[in-house]
């Protein structure tokens, strides 16, 4: 049994030519073993989406994976990549690995809300801050619809496990293994020390994001650093948005001997000698 596939390459001009050069591979070897290529928009369950890039390529596909089920391959052609597994120099096998089901399933739960009547959905964060950066309000969150906590900050972040090794991090907040069901809560740049990351358990719209503004200003909702919504506030004005654990998952088909752990290891540098 063969598969339909779609590539994805990454949106910057940085290692075109590897670029091309994997997706070049790919499609050579996928038409060996009887694979279409087909567009975006016929994307069904169980197609492929070929992301070619780093981490910010992975989550794009991602959020266009969740919504039809479409699995996702991820060959690392960018800097970090925590979601990118396979090295460029094993493109050409994939296509046969896929269909002798010589792979390992990777599922990912991811957050969604609802913006403008539309669902909008984020693999590693939400987060609501002031369109300018430097400018703290009062921020806060909701769980299950008890005030949880209210702080002084640059913004607020809910980051999904995935996410734990991205804005989260940067943040202080704790790395969490992609497979528990967890969301954790960090502050940006808080005016008080005592504040910190919050873990908490995610479901269906349990957890909400809130902002009391200072002074007249314009609120930015952004979903894995893409702005989703702008919001004109006055000065202490309220404002609030619901986030819930999708009822969709994404799953990416790793190498057999891929684990979050060797990777994530190795992309921290922890097994170096010193």
């Amino acid at each position: 049994m063969t598969f339909n596939w779609t590539p994805l390459k990454k949106l910057d001009n940085t290692n075109i030519e590897l670029v091309d050069s994997v997706l070049y591979d790919f499609e050579s070897a996928a038409k060996k073993v009887g694979a279409k290529k087909i567009n975006f928009e016929n994307l069904s369950k169980d197609d492929i989406i070929l992301a070619i890039g780093g981490d910010g390529t992975a989550l794009q596909a991602m959020r266009k994976a969740v919504s039809v089920g479409a699995k996702i391959v991820a060959v690392h052609a960018g800097r970090l990549g925590f979601l990118t597994d396979f090295h460029p120099k094993e493109t050409k096998q994939i296509p046969q690995l896929i269909l002798n089901n010589q792979i390992q399933k990777d599922s990912r739960w991811i957050l969604e809300t609802t913006i403008n009547d539309q669902t909008v959905y984020a693999a590693n964060e939400f987060s609501l801050a002031d369109r300018f950066s430097g400018q703290a309000h009062w921020f806060g969150f909701k769980f299950k619809d008890f005030n949880a906590g209210r702080f002084m900050a640059d913004g607020v972040v809910l980051s999904t496990s995935t996410g734990s090794t991205a804005y989260s991090l940067s943040n202080g907040g704790s790395i969490i293994c992609p497979e528990a069901n967890v969301a954790m809560v960090s502050a940006m740049s808080p005016a008080s020390l005592s504040f910190r990351t919050i873990s908490v358990p995610i479901e269906k719209d349990n957890i909400s994001l809130e902002c009391q503004c200072r002074n007249d200003s314009e609120l930015i909702i952004r979903a894995d650093g893409q702005e989703a919504n702008s919001i004109k506030m006055k000065k202490n004005e309220k404002f609030e948005f619901t986030i819930s654990r999708s009822l969709n998952e994404v799953t990416f088909l790793r190498k057999n001997e891929w684990c979050f752990f060797t990777a994530l290891a190795e992309k921290m540098h922890w097994n170096e000698q010193y």
